[in-house]
C-alpha cells in the first residue's frame, strides 16, 4: 500500500507517521518551526495536540492568528506541558504515556486525524536520564501503534550529548532548528524510510 506524503512543515515532507526528536537551540526558530507544523497540519485537515508552556503557545498563537481563522484554531488542542509532565510529581513515565494514549484515543474516536507536538518538561530529580530514556521508548511504541506524526522537543541547552544519543535510538527522525534527517541510531527493526523533500 502506498503511503501518503504529509507535509511536516513548509520546508519538509515526511511519510504519514513518524517519531521525531527535535533538539532546539533558538527559541525563535523553535516558534517558527512549531507554527509551521501547526499551520501545515491544519492545511492537511489534521487536529494538533500541542503540549507546551502557555507563554510560548501564546506567542505561536499570535503568529498564527493572521493566517488561520478562529475555527481553524479550534483544531489545535493545547495542554500546558508543566501540568502534563509534572501531574504526578516526579517524572512517572508510565503514567504520562498512559495519559497521552487516553487523550489520543479520545481524539481519534471522533474519527479525527491527529499529529502531536510536545515540549518535554521535568523538574530536577534522581535518575532523570534513565526515566527520560525509558519514557521515549514507551512513547515510540505508542506513536507507532497509533500511526501518528509526533514531535518530541527538547531544549538543547538542558540535555547532554549522551542523553541525545540515547533518545535517537527511540526516534525515527532527528530534527534541529534547520534540518530533518533519518536517525542512524534508531533501533526499530522495521523502520519505514522517510520521504523528505525540500519545498521551494
Amino acid at each position: 500500500m502506498k503511503e501518503n506524503i504529509v507535509q511536516l512543515s513548509q520546508m519538509m515532507n515526511i511519510t504519514n507517521h513518524g517519531h521525531i526528536l527535535y533538539i532546539y537551540e533558538s527559541i525563535e526558530d523553535y516558534i517558527e518551526n512549531a507554527s509551521s507544523y501547526i499551520f501545515t497540519g491544519i492545511e492537511q485537515g489534521h487536529h494538533i495536540l500541542f503540549i507546551e508552556n502557555k507563554e510560548i503557545f501564546d506567542r505561536i498563537s499570535l503568529k498564527l492568528q493572521d493566517i488561520l481563522s478562529q475555527d481553524q484554531m479550534k483544531s489545535v488542542h493545547f495542554i500546558d506541558n508543566y501540568d502534563f509532565y509534572r501531574l504526578y510529581g516526579d517524572f512517572q513515565y508510565d503514567l504520562i504515556v498512559q495519559h497521552f494514549s487516553k487523550i489520543i484515543d479520545q481524539i481519534k474516536n471522533k474519527s479525527l486525524t491527529v499529529r502531536t507536538w510536545a515540549n518535554v518538561d521535568w523538574k530536577e530529580q534522581d535518575h532523570i536520564i534513565s526515566k527520560l530514556t525509558t519514557f521515549e521508548k514507551l512513547a515510540d511504541h505508542s506513536v507507532q501503534s497509533s500511526n501518528l506524526i509526533s514531535v518530541c522537543a527538547y531544549n538543547g541547552h538542558k540535555i547532554s550529548a549522551a542523553l541525545q544519543n540515547s533518545m535517537l535510538k527511540s526516534h525515527e527522525y532527528f530534527m534541529t532548528d534547520k534540518e530533518l534527517v533519518k536517525s542512524s541510531l534508531y533501533n526499530k527493526r522495521s523502520v519505514i524510510s522517510p520521504s523528505i523533500k525540500i519545498v521551494y
